[in-house]
């Protein structure tokens, strides 16, 4: 991600990072984890879930259960590791100004370095059939990843250096 004006990004980038949609899909994961740990997300892990669910590959091959184990899935999933800190990297910018987005609108409050849920998003959004899969996945990965450990047990297992 650039650090250019917006209207100046490339095409794909304004659609792909735009912060409305980004902070949404924080909050589904906030939303998700909540629903695992009674917990808010901490803030950590706001940088790991978006290059889950944005990153194609992986998100299809998210598992459909909670249930599974993350390691055993990483182990079983090696090659969707590769690469994985970098596209944490790529996005980062992308994720601080969703933050932005996302508490200035109420989605969710940053409090003792955790997203805490806001504000329930509008309905009657119009969203595409892959937004909805997005949206879907982050709020399965928030969940998810209230079962996997602590912060640091995360990054280690996804090859991440806080």
């Amino acid at each position: 991600m650039t650090n250019l004006a917006w209207d100046q990004r490339p095409l794909e980038e304004r659609v792909s990072y735009n912060p409305a949609f980004l902070a949404l899909l924080l909050r589904e994961a906030a939303a998700g984890y909540g629903e695992e740990t009674q917990r808010p997300l901490p803030l950590p892990l706001a940088f790991l879930v978006l290059p889950l669910v944005l990153h194609r590959p992986t998100r299809e091959s998210l598992p459909r259960t909670v249930a599974t184990s993350m390691p055993v899935w990483l182990q079983e999933h090696q090659v969707l590791r590769e690469g994985f800190a970098g596209r944490m990297g790529s996005i980062s910018s992308a994720i601080r100004e969703a933050l932005v987005v996302g508490t200035g609108t109420g989605l969710f409050r940053l409090d003792d370095a955790a997203l805490h849920v806001g504000a329930e998003p509008g309905r009657g959004r119009r969203a595409t059939t892959e937004t909805r899969a997005i949206s879907s996945r982050a709020h399965f990965a928030g969940r998810w990843l209230g079962r996997a450990g602590d912060v640091e047990t995360i990054y280690y297992l996804w090859s991440v250096k806080p």
